[in-house]
């Protein structure tokens, strides 16, 4: 097994750390253009005070595996470690640490939590894979694996949501 540090490998020598064999789904890209919908940026960033966020805030964990397993989410967060060190991350260094977006407290900063509400974090992660990263970056942050939808244990698809968000902006017309 994988271990961060010199803890974690001899943690993982216990007897109930075996290898075993995992099985994994097959997962298969969608066959729709759903990601290719016209203005789909446009319609997310209209959707801010759509009720769906709140809905699915009212389900959803919080936990963030959607962005643990998803392979383009990258978000991080910023240590200052300022005492005498540890193995992974020196002393006097800033280190980035692997974080999700979707767990309480990821925005908190000395001036508060801008998206201390899960309903807001539910909205950034959606707005980041389809209108931020399409415009930095040319292409939507998603592959369209659906582990994120597999993986969920509150069953959220992000794939339905789209769906409804772009059928309420055809009904706003």
């Amino acid at each position: 097994g994988f271990a961060g540090s010199k803890t974690g490998q001899e943690i993982l020598k216990k007897p109930y750390f075996k290898n075993q064999k995992v099985s994994v789904p097959n997962v298969k890209q969608s066959p729709d253009k759903l990601l290719e919908t016209p203005n789909l940026a446009t319609i997310i960033e209209k959707s801010k005070d759509h009720p769906v966020w709140e809905e699915l805030a009212e389900i959803c964990f919080g936990c963030g595996i959607c962005s643990y397993v998803c392979p383009l989410c990258y978000c991080f967060e910023t240590e200052d470690v300022i005492n005498f060190g540890t193995e992974s991350c020196p002393s006097g260094k800033r280190c980035r640490n692997w974080d999700s977006c979707m767990l309480a407290g990821f925005a908190k900063t000395n001036a508060g939590d801008f998206r201390a509400e899960l309903k807001d974090r539910i909205y950034n992660w959606h707005h980041h894979k389809f209108v931020r990263m399409p415009k930095e970056y040319g292409f939507p942050g998603c592959v369209e694996c659906n582990r994120c939808v597999i993986y969920c244990p509150a069953k959220i698809n992000y794939r339905k949501t789209l769906m409804r968000l772009i059928e309420d902006s055809k009904d706003k017309k």
